[in-house]
């Protein structure tokens, strides 16, 4: 009777057989230099998906779903997806690190830092949907944009018990 949800993070070792894979391919944000923006996350240092990109988009929900195809998960948890970066001072990719855009547009972290969210979490869903198309998908995260209900619940965050966070979880 017990359903289970894995927390799925943005960061990819740079050191990991996906990290080579997603770099070979070209899908990670940029640091202003050109290279694979590099951040210190849980497993260490880490690159990003860009997924202003529908490749990359593409990719990671291919991932997904040969990781749910394998597991008896019931929902994913898209947490630190700003995305959080640990040893940044913004505690988030730099304001100048680039981004391929929507349309092709490009732009700096700074003008897609709000859409980042919500665009993993509809990669996260539509992977989802692949793996178990006869089940609703349940998706949670952290960090979405005003259309992004319909991909993923949104939680706000970590918090503590007391009345401030209380009051402000309501509004959030």
């Amino acid at each position: 009777g017990f359903r289970s949800v894995a927390i799925l993070d943005p960061g990819i070792a740079v050191d990991s057989e996906l990290g080579a894979e997603g770099r070979a391919r070209d899908l990670f944000v940029r640091a202003a230099d050109g290279e694979p923006a590099v951040g210190e996350v849980w497993p260490g240092k880490c690159w990003f998906p860009d997924f202003t990109r529908a490749d990359a988009r593409a990719w990671w929900s291919v991932q997904v779903r040969e990781f749910l195809a394998h597991t008896r998960l019931d929902g994913l948890w898209n947490d630190m997806n700003e995305p959080a970066v640990m040893d940044a001072p913004g505690k988030t990719l730099a304001d100048d690190c680039l981004h391929a855009g929507l349309d092709g547009s490009g732009g700096s972290h700074a003008r897609w830092h709000n859409l980042y969210g919500q665009l993993m979490v509809a990669a996260t869903h539509a992977g989802f949907v692949a793996a178990k198309p006869d089940v609703r998908p349940f998706v949670l995260t952290r960090a979405n944009h005003l259309s992004g209900a319909r991909f993923a619940a949104t939680w706000t965050g970590d918090n503590k018990a007391s009345w401030e966070h209380l009051r402000w979880s309501i509004p959030m």
